[in-house]
């Protein structure tokens, strides 16, 4: 009997995007970034990255994907302490 052996990425649980603080209302943040924070609230602030593309379909308005657009926010929002992406 043949056996596959799975890759780190196959076997690895998706990742979950938590969300630790919504922006104060004078916090200067773009449009986009404040959309994703607010769709992770909405949602009860955890998700995986699938869970949160498919909530927050038609709510951006981009020609890129929603997770391009996560992927070029996470960095600056976890950095802020908004954000929080585990495994």
């Amino acid at each position: 009997m043949k056996t596959t052996k799975k890759t780190k990425a196959q076997s690895a649980a998706p990742a979950t995007i938590v969300l630790k603080r919504m922006p104060k209302s004078d916090e200067v943040l773009p449009k986009q970034a404040r959309t994703l924070l607010e769709v992770l609230k909405a949602k009860g602030g955890k998700l995986t990255l699938e869970e949160l593309t498919a909530a927050a379909k038609g709510k951006l308005k981009s020609v890129q994907t929603v997770p391009a657009i996560f992927h070029h926010y996470r960095k600056p929002l976890s950095k802020r302490g908004l954000l929080q992406v585990t495994r």
